[in-house]
């Protein structure tokens, strides 16, 4: 448990760090607008990114970067808290196994995420309608498996306190 307290900690400095991003950045850099629920069309992106070069460049260094340690950390705490508190009920390592598949899931499908923003960030001519459904599809993907796997957790820790 001592691992998943380590990355809940983390997580929380770094959610600060990331709301905490300065002023001279673009309003839309701040407002990290391509990884809450999607908003955009191909076209907008593609016209923020080529008519925002730098602010695009700061979208993909440091806040995608740092987004990505987020999610390994947020990732990190739902592993060994929900695999730490499973492992507590004396579960199989079936069991176990079992309760990694979202936090695993998530942390793969948000680095997807990151890494196709990334290349549209970097590269305005790889932003088309396909490339752009795909990535909406796994923002949204991404915003369902996370939450599941924080209720997977809570779940798992109110019955680890009911218990006693």
């Amino acid at each position: 448990m001592k691992w998943a307290i380590l990355f809940a900690a983390l997580t929380i400095l770094l959610m600060f760090a990331l709301r905490s991003m300065p002023s001279s950045y673009d309003s839309a850099v701040r407002a990290r607008f391509l990884e809450g629920w999607p908003s955009y069309t191909t076209e907008s992106l593609r016209t923020w990114v080529e008519s925002h070069r730098e602010a695009a460049r700061s979208y993909v260094f440091p806040v995608l970067t740092l987004d990505i340690v987020f999610l390994l950390c947020l990732g990190g705490f739902l592993a060994f808290g929900s695999g730490g508190l499973a492992q507590s009920f004396g579960s199989s390592k079936s069991v176990i196994a079992a309760v990694l598949i979202l936090p695993i899931g998530y942390v793969l499908i948000d680095l997807a995420e990151d890494l196709l923003l990334m290349y549209f960030l970097t590269s305005p001519n790889s932003i088309s309608n396909g490339a752009v459904a795909f990535t909406q599809a796994i923002t949204k993907l991404k915003m369902f498996v996370c939450g599941a796997a924080l209720l997977q957790t809570a779940g798992l820790a109110a019955c680890a306190l009911w218990r006693g």
